[in-house]
């Protein structure tokens, strides 16, 4: 099933919605008061393209930060998966394993510190990662800690396991589209401009238009970059 954005930062959908409403219909309306002497009868159509570009925006703002931080946790996986491997032969014991992996990002290391709260408190570290893999955002991140925790340090040949984990998990370049995204952004104020150009669009509004479908283009751009769109409720 799918990863839910709103679920995963515990924000009430109805709260949301009505959030959503009342910014998109305030800002509208503020710009269609604001141009109404620039523009006159016009200003009806500037405040609701703004209303639609800021109801957009909005309501992808959770999906962009859970995009952003799923982009960021996947960037320390294979640095988790190699670590974890190290320490689990070093020590022989998954809970003292998951004791030493440390982490950068925010909302990873504040999963991983419970997770290591928990085990302390004589929770399985195999259970406790389960359940702590559902909020964290970057599949490759949960499945080295799921590794980790799933075997035995008996069971780590010699033949360098350590490696074979961090190519299982450094999925980065499958999770992410950045090439896409820098063809998008340099591409896509360029064509714009020569629509502009060619179409004669010199009016203030006609401008606007076309650097809300600009940011809208970048935005959309920015929310396929990653490729966390499926998530599996371990």
């Amino acid at each position: 099933m799918k990863f839910n954005s709103l679920e995963h930062y515990r924000i009430n959908p109805l709260k949301f919605l009505l959030l959503l409403l009342l910014l998109s219909l305030l800002g509208g309306a503020a710009v269609s008061l604001t141009t109404r002497d620039i523009l006159g009868s016009d200003s009806w159509i500037i405040g609701a393209l703004t209303s639609g570009a800021t109801a957009y925006l909005v309501a992808s703002e959770p999906r962009r930060k859970l995009d952003t931080v799923s982009l960021w946790q996947a960037r320390e996986a294979p640095v988790v998966a190699a670590s974890a491997a190290v320490s689990l032969r070093a020590t022989g014991s998954n809970s003292r394993a998951l004791m030493l992996l440390r982490c950068d990002e925010e909302e990873l290391a504040g999963t991983l510190e419970h997770a290591k709260r928990m085990v302390l408190l004589g929770h399985a570290p195999k259970e406790t990662i389960v359940k702590s893999a559902a909020g964290i955002a970057s599949e490759s991140v949960s499945e080295a800690l799921l590794s980790t925790v799933s075997r035995e340090a008996g069971s780590i040949e010699d033949v360098g396991d350590e490696l074979e984990s961090v190519f299982a998990a450094a999925s980065l370049g499958d999770e992410t589209k950045v090439p896409v995204f820098i063809a998008v952004c340099f591409f896509a104020p360029i064509m714009l401009l020569l629509f502009a150009v060619l179409t004669r669009s010199t009016t203030p509004l006609e401008l606007s238009e076309v650097v809300v479908l600009d940011l809208l283009f970048l935005n959309i751009a920015f929310a396929f970059s990653s490729r966390e769109r499926r998530r599996l409720r371990l």
